[in-house]
């Protein structure tokens, strides 16, 4: 594909949607997948599903055909084309509460097995009646 292509690569063109049937959908393949011979795998498993039964597997309700296949892995085979692939992809959302807690969870669990602090015995700076002599007396008290 050539940068004009790309230039805006979120506008919708000829009533097509950008965010679906992007080559990663295409392809069936996982975003965090990276490198050409999983995508030379996925092209090649889509291609066969396709010449099989190409109905039996549509991608967002309409069949695919090799022309598209074989697009998607020309995209997704140049790393401009991957990027613009990767960026189109909606991951799903993830549920942070959950992870948040399961790490709570986790720190409590440690927490629980960490054996308490040995209390140390107060170390005695001065004798508490050496100090008494430091303090201002009233009038008229004895020494």
């Amino acid at each position: 594909m050539s940068h004009s292509e790309h230039d805006n690569p979120w506008q919708w063109r000829d009533g097509h949607n950008p965010y679906y049937r992007t080559p990663l959908q295409i392809l069936g393949l996982d975003p965090d997948r990276t490198g050409r011979a999983a995508v030379r795998a996925a092209a090649r498993r889509r291609r066969l599903r396709v010449e099989r039964g190409a109905n039996r597997f549509p991608v967002f309700g309409r069949p695919l055909e090799i022309a598209e296949v074989n697009a998607a892995e020309e995209e997704l085979l140049t790393p401009t084309g991957r990027l613009l692939a990767e960026l189109r992809t909606h991951r799903p959302v993830r549920n942070q509460e959950a992870e948040l807690r399961t790490q709570l969870d986790e720190l409590a669990a440690e927490f629980a097995r960490m054996p308490e602090p040995e209390t140390p015995e107060p170390r005695v700076v001065a004798r508490p009646e050496a100090l008494l002599g430091w303090l201002p007396r009233r009038p008229g008290e004895p020494r």
